[in-house]
C-alpha cells in the first residue's frame, strides 16, 4: 500500500520541481494540489483493496446484532442479542463493489 502512495508522491514531486505551479489559470488549479490529490487517490483505492494492512484494520470493526434464545434462570425462554464480526470475505466483497460504483463514476 505504502509503495504506490511512494510512486505517486514521486511523480507529483516532480511535476512541482519542472517549475509548473500553475496548471490552469482559469480554474486555479496549482500542482501542489494535483500533488495533494494524486496522494488522497492513491491512499484510498489502497485503503480498498485486500491487503494484511486492511485486513487487520477491518477486521472486527462491523457487526451486527443477532437474536438467540437462551433460558434464563427460572428455565424460562428470553430472547438474547449477541454481537456477530462481519466476516473478512463480506468485507472484501463490500470494498470491491465500492471500487466498482466508484470507477463507474457512481452511477
Amino acid at each position: 500500500m505504502g509503495e504506490a502512495i511512494e510512486r505517486v508522491r514521486e511523480k507529483a514531486d516532480l511535476i512541482a520541481r519542472c517549475g509548473v505551479s500553475v496548471l490552469s489559470e482559469d480554474s486555479g488549479l496549482f500542482a501542489s494540489d494535483l500533488r495533494d490529490l494524486l496522494i488522497e487517490n492513491a491512499r484510498l483505492r489502497a485503503e480498498l483493496e485486500a491487503s494484511c494492512e486492511t485486513k487487520a484494520a477491518y477486521i472486527g470493526e462491523f457487526s451486527f446484532g443477532f437474536p438467540v434464545w437462551e433460558e434464563d434462570e427460572c428455565g424460562e425462554p428470553v430472547e438474547v442479542m449477541r454481537n456477530v464480526n462481519v466476516p473478512w470475505t463480506t468485507i472484501k466483497e463490500i470494498m470491491a463493489a465500492i471500487r466498482d460504483y466508484a470507477a463507474k463514476g457512481g452511477a
